[in-house]
Formats: C-alpha cells, sequence, structure tokens
C-alpha cells in the first residue's frame, strides 16, 4: 500500500466516523424538535425498522406544539448522501484489495452498487413520510403519515441492511482474508500499546468531547455554550488553558514511554541500532 493510499483510508476513515457521530447529534435535534417526543431517525432507519413503525403516528397525533421534522431529516439526507460516498469509496478500495481477479470483484460490486440504491431509496421516501409529520397544537389536527409511506420507507431501509449483509459475506468468503485481517489487528494493536500513554488521553478527550453519553455528558456543550452567552470568559479560558496544559504534559509523557517502550523491545530482540532507530521512527 503507496503512504498516498493510506493517506487517503486515514481521512476517509476519520470522515466516516465523524458523519457517524453527526447522525447521532441530529437525532437528538429531532428528539428535542418534537418537544420531548420519541421520534428518532437512528431507530426508523435500523434493521428492527418495523418494530420503530408506530413512531411514524404516534409522533402525528400527540397533543403538543407543532413542529415539522422535515428540515431535519433534509440535513440527515445531505450528510447521508456524503456517508454514502465516503463508505462506497472504502467499500470499492476494500473489493479492490481483497479480490485479485476482476471475476471475483464483480459479486461484491454489484452488491455494493444495489446497496447504494438502496440507501438512496430509503432517503427520498424518510424524505417524503418526514413531510407528513406535524402534531396536534390545540388549534387543528392533521391526519399525519401516510401508512404507505412510512411503510415503504420501512421496506427500503430493511432492504439496505440485508444487502450490507450480504456485501461483507461476499467480501469476506475469501479464504484466508480474516486470518489477513487478524493478523494486521494485531500488528495495529502492538502499535498502540506503544503510544498507549497518549491513547489514554485521546480516549477520554474524545469521549468527553464527542460521546452525548446521558446524563452527564451530553449536559457538556450547554455548560460550554452558557460560559460565552453569561460572560463567563473567565471559566472558558481557564477550561482552555488546563485543556492545552494536559495536552503537553500527556505529550511529553506519551513520547518518552513511547521512546523507552521501542527500546526495550529492540534490545530483546538483538536489533542493531540502526534498525532500532529505523523502527523507533516508524512506531512513533
Amino acid at each position: 500500500m503507496t503512504p498516498g493510499l493510506r493517506r487517503i483510508l486515514v481521512a476517509l476513515g476519520v470522515l466516516f466516523f465523524a458523519l457517524v457521530s453527526a447522525f447521532g447529534e441530529l437525532d437528538r435535534l429531532v428528539t428535542q424538535a418534537g418537544m420531548g417526543l420519541r421520534f428518532s431517525i437512528a431507530d426508523v432507519t435500523s434493521p428492527a425498522t418495523f418494530a420503530h413503525l408506530d413512531q411514524w403516528f404516534r409522533t402525528a397525533t400527540t397533543d403538543a406544539q407543532a413542529w415539522r421534522a422535515q428540515p431535519f431529516i433534509a440535513i440527515y439526507i445531505v450528510l447521508d448522501v456524503v456517508f454514502i460516498a465516503v463508505y462506497s469509496a472504502l467499500a470499492w478500495l476494500m473489493i479492490d484489495h481483497t479480490s485479485r481477479d476482476d471475476a471475483t470483484r464483480v459479486p461484491p460490486r454489484v452488491a455494493l452498487g444495489a446497496l447504494v440504491l438502496a440507501d438512496v431509496a430509503e432517503d427520498a421516501l424518510l424524505y417524503i413520510a418526514g413531510g407528513y409529520i406535524q402534531t396536534y397544537d390545540g388549534l387543528y389536527n392533521v391526519d399525519g403519515v401516510p401508512r404507505r409511506w412510512a411503510e415503504a420507507q420501512a421496506v427500503a431501509s430493511l432492504t439496505k441492511w440485508i444487502i450490507l449483509i450480504l456485501f461483507m459475506f461476499l467480501v469476506l468468503r475469501k479464504k484466508g482474508l480474516l486470518a489477513s485481517m487478524g493478523r494486521k489487528l494485531l500488528r495495529a494493536m502492538s502499535a498502540l500499546f506503544v503510544q498507549r500513554v497518549s491513547l489514554c488521553f485521546v480516549i477520554v478527550l474524545a469521549v468527553l468531547s464527542i460521546l452525548p453519553l446521558h446524563p452527564i455528558l451530553e449536559q457538556v456543550p450547554d455548560i460550554q455554550r452558557s460560559w460565552l452567552d453569561d460572560g463567563k470568559a473567565r471559566e472558558a479560558a481557564l477550561a482552555a488553558a488546563v485543556l492545552a496544559i494536559l495536552s503537553v504534559v500527556f505529550w511529553f509523557i506519551g513520547q518518552a514511554t513511547s521512546e523507552r517502550s521501542v527500546g526495550e523491545r529492540t534490545s530483546m530482540m538483538g536489533i542493531n541500532s540502526a534498525y532500532g532507530d529505523v523502527l523507533a521512527s516508524e512506531c512513533l
């Protein structure tokens, strides 16, 4: 694998997980816009989509302030189009990497195309059904989402997940592929162990910054916004300074730990100093 291709894979991987996080945040906004009513895009597009079919109708007949989910669903669809492009690129590279001849590449590529079509159909039906969502506000009522659109969207979602399972089967059925992936995973874990101190800091920071865990961590963004809304610039500056100091401290500690770990490995393996320097530069 060339360095350029490796950088592309890393960028696509980062974008993939960033979009997954964005979907979670957007799903929370949909729930909040519904005045606490339970409507989740993640639920109605999940493998258990038919189990959550009643969300379309319960939301459309609840006595609460009128709202429309369509703007949020439109944002979701825009993000999902980018998500489709990202996972299609990753899947295409995976097919090329795991299949050495054109004949074995055809079935997974056909499955990937069907997966993209099912995902696009799901987005279109989601937008159509979402346009009917409106709650009763005490002045008027609406019929809500027609069952045919809700069921069509559920069929598209379920089809998407079935095709995804078929695609993974076609890609992973190659002999020796799982063993090769296991070896690469072990090498990656070994490299992460070398960087374990820095990794711990990154994981803790990611959990606090990204995961909206109930009931405490989901309040962190609201607290941070309140600092600016209430003119508490000192608290915001103090938090930023502490974070910057901790980042520098953990970087130095992590770097020292990594260098010591690489040095111990090279000495135990009897590697000469020149090759040891190369190994250290790769791990660090």
